[in-house]
């Protein structure tokens, strides 16, 4: 009978920090590109009649439309305006991408690499 034990006996502690680090560091990002939509405009509501309503400056409805682009729900209730906005809106969604891939790649790597079957060494072989 073996049991699964780890190299770094502090996995568990480790595993919460990282997820802490990855909340942190998402938050000071969409905050970042709230800030950049907020004071740039570049995206409103849609609206049937004349193609759009006018771009809003609201940091709060900036924010909310960051993390829709960065946690990759988009609802769509909120669009880019105008080719800037929309090359933008691109780049916020590339970073995006691209941080969550490399966070949870380096997670699985990290957990998956650090654990070892190895015998239960209270057991003796008879």
């Amino acid at each position: 009978m073996t049991e699964l034990e780890f190299k770094n006996e502090q996995i568990g502690r480790n595993f919460v920090l990282a997820i802490a680090l990855y909340v942190v560091y998402t938050a000071l990002l969409t905050t970042q590109f709230a800030f950049a939509w907020g004071f740039g405009g570049g995206f409103g509501l849609p609206n049937s009649k004349n193609g759009f309503y006018p771009a809003t400056a609201d940091l709060v409805e900036a924010l909310y439309f960051s993390t829709t682009v960065f946690t990759t729900v988009g609802f769509g209730d909120y669009v880019p305006i105008g080719r800037a906005a929309k090359l933008y809106f691109c780049f916020e969604s590339m970073v995006a991408a691209t941080h969550n891939a490399a966070f949870f790649s380096i997670l699985l790597i990290r957990l998956t690499s650090s654990s070892k079957v190895r015998p239960d060494p209270r057991r003796r072989r008879k």
